[in-house]
């Protein structure tokens, strides 16, 4: 068989230019291709970058890294959240343009149910990472569960969860690792965690200092809205309440956690100051609540112009129909949470 590989690399990626014999059969070809892939994965590109050609590319090429996102449309998709739209972006555009931070960006999200830490971790990974932005995943992105390891308080738990840490990072120094119900880690865990996180010395060979920890949690959510009811109650318009207000409250209550529990309590994370900011996600009010229901209409389900159709009225409708906090009936319970399953039901009975 007259079946040649040429092998280019441009920019870190593989281009394979096949000449072929018009004598070769198709499942000649198919065998030829299989075995040179194989070849060439015990080399320098391995099987998954000729799958998908995902790279961590250098820092002066943005081909599937983004040195530069532009944050300026987050406000479309986040709503009631000025302070973390303001917090966020700032923080990880710094250090992203430090060739060599002295240390991994921490971000620790504060805020209830529904409020927006997700999603605004989400559409951050969507402005950095192109595959994630195309196809919704990237293996530069991880999620990691903090109930996926209530139970695995052991070696064989801590040895899988710094695993895939040191794999990430190894894989790509740019790497962002999203670890969500933070309070629900056993402490071992984050203490681990801590390790990785305390300066760019190497361990294991790899250094951990370029990459982007956002750690999310459900806890100080009482006190941020307890904070935000007083400042609103003496009249300071929402966009006007600053992130020094919160800053003590949060430092405090990461620690102790709500009733003296929470997942950065006694963490070497909080004892060695290892956390960058500290972030609160205010609560919502109904207003925010009928921007979320607009924009599940406009983005999910195509309504050009959800105040004219479906309406206004089925629109207010959707939103009175949520559960507000039993006090004050001012705050959504569950933040935007429900909008989707409310509003798919509102237009069936429509």
């Amino acid at each position: 068989m007259n079946l040649k590989f040429i092998l280019l690399s441009i920019d870190c990626i593989l281009v394979i230019i096949l000449y072929v014999s018009p004598c070769v059969s198709p499942l000649g070809i198919s065998a030829g291709i299989v075995a040179g892939i194989a070849a060439i994965g015990g080399g320098y590109f391995g099987l998954n970058q000729i799958a998908n050609f995902e790279t961590c590319n250098g820092e002066t090429s943005n081909t599937w890294i983004n040195y530069n996102p532009n944050f300026n449309n987050l406000g479309n998709h986040l709503f009631g959240q000025h302070i973390a739209l303001k917090i966020v972006p700032n923080a990880i555009k710094r250090h992203l343009n430090d060739r060599n931070p002295p240390k991994a960006l921490v971000l620790s999200f504060h805020g209830h149910v529904g409020v927006g830490k997700n999603h605004l971790a989400s559409l951050i990974a969507n402005e950095i990472y192109t595959k994630y932005k195309t196809e919704g995943d990237s293996k530069f992105v991880h999620y990691l569960l903090g109930t996926s390891y209530i139970e695995r308080n052991t070696k064989s738990g801590t040895s899988k969860f710094r695993k895939i840490i040191e794999n990430g990072v190894a894989n790509c120094g740019r790497s962002l690792f999203i670890i969500d119900e933070l309070d629900k880690f056993p402490e071992m865990f984050l203490d681990d965690l801590a390790s990785y996180l305390s300066s760019n010395t190497p361990i294991n060979g790899i250094k951990f200092n370029k990459a982007i920890f956002m750690l999310l949690s459900n806890s100080a959510s009482l006190a941020i809205n307890s904070k935000t009811f007083e400042l609103r109650s003496n009249g300071v318009n929402r966009e006007d309440i600053k992130y020094m207000e919160f800053e003590k409250i949060l430092q405090t209550m990461a620690m102790q956690g709500e009733e003296g529990r929470g997942g950065l309590k006694n963490s070497e994370l909080i004892k060695h100051g290892l956390i960058d900011r500290f972030v609160p996600f205010l609560p919502l009010e109904k207003e925010h609540v009928k921007l979320c229901i607009k924009h599940y209409l406009q983005n999910h389900l195509n309504y050009t112009n959800p105040e004219q159709d479906p309406g206004i009225k089925f629109i207010e409708d959707v939103a009175q129909a949520l559960k507000y906090d039993s006090k004050l009936n001012l705050y959504t319970e569950f933040g935007c949470r429900p909008v989707k399953s409310k509003t798919d039901i509102f237009l069936i009975d429509d």
